[in-house]
């Protein structure tokens, strides 16, 4: 189950305001955490997981640092892409103007069913009262 928490939000271009739902906070899951979940749903040793991560990340980093994009089958692909500044013309358009790479994120086909919103369930996040008076 999604919790999520209720936020008000300005509306842009007028004094009004409209209140939307956004996943409440949550404790991220570790590698330790990840690897281990692995681990005892297989055969593979932690170390083996863990070593089997690293080496996907390896190669995803080799990839978008030479433009490619890494496609994993149903549950996605990871992409580069850049940010760059613009330039009044074509010719002053020069690789000094790209600011910074980033990677994009695309879900495959399965994860995309998986999480189609008739397939995830929600439910209001309710806080208690100390962390609703910190906030």
């Amino acid at each position: 189950m999604i919790k999520y928490i209720v936020r008000k939000k300005k509306v842009i271009g007028t004094s009004g305001y409209k209140y939307y739902a956004q996943i409440a906070p949550v404790t991220a899951m570790t590698l330790d955490e990840v690897t281990e979940k692995i681990s005892s749903d297989s055969t593979f040793t932690e170390h083996d997981v863990v070593a089997a991560l690293a080496a996907l990340k390896m190669q995803i980093v080799r990839a978008v640092r030479s433009g490619s994009c890494v496609r994993l089958g149903y549950l996605g692909s990871f992409r580069p892409t850049i940010s760059a500044l613009g330039s009044d013309t074509k010719e002053g358009v020069t690789a000094k103007l790209i600011k910074k790479v980033n990677v994009r994120f695309t879900k495959g086909r399965r994860m995309r069913s998986a999480l189609a919103r008739n397939m995830v369930t929600f439910g209001l996040h309710t806080e208690s009262k100390s962390a609703a008076e910190k906030a």
